[in-house]
């Protein structure tokens, strides 16, 4: 992992900020609303991607393995403070009631890093890719420039000045 402080600190918060908005919410599960249940998902989804981008930013190099990694370990932190709270705490749960109620929720947290760096790799083949085939039609035109009319190249989404390739 590129920042294990970071990773442990983001770790702590993907479980707090659920958990205080469960807390906050708490009153639609007891009326027996479906809507907590949702509520949750979404708060997991959103705290995942936020505090993944946050932490991918100043990764020089996000791999697949680097957010599998990462994903992992926010599961298991937030599982591991969970079972403190709900098998021992106050909530006494038994551990097929947590997992099927709320741990395999956090996998969300597995799917959204992992996801993330294979984006993040893709994009950053293709931009490769983009320069490479600029790279070679500049060695191929008579001034070892492009002619002005086509300044910019559209490989794959991905815009490369041509002079500058």
């Amino acid at each position: 992992m590129q920042s294990m402080k970071k990773a442990l600190l983001f770790g702590l918060l993907v479980w707090a900020v659920p958990f205080l908005v469960g807390v906050l919410a708490y009153g639609l599960k007891t009326a027996g609303s479906p809507l907590f249940e949702t509520v949750m998902a979404v708060t997991v989804a959103a705290v995942g991607m936020f505090f993944g981008i946050a932490y991918f930013q100043r990764v020089p190099e996000c791999t697949w393995r680097e957010g599998l990694y990462l994903g992992t370990l926010w599961l298991v932190i937030s599982i591991a403070i969970d079972l403190l709270l709900f098998m021992w705490g106050p909530m006494k749960m038994p551990f097929g009631a947590y997992m099927a109620d709320i741990g395999f929720t956090y996998l969300i947290y597995l799917v959204n890093s992992t996801c993330k760096c294979i984006s993040s790799a893709c994009k950053e083949r293709q931009a490769a890719l983009a320069s490479l085939l600029l790279k070679q039609a500049r060695k191929r035109s008579t001034y070892g420039r492009l002619p002005a009319a086509y300044p910019r190249a559209k490989v794959r989404n991905f815009y490369v000045d041509a002079n500058r390739a």
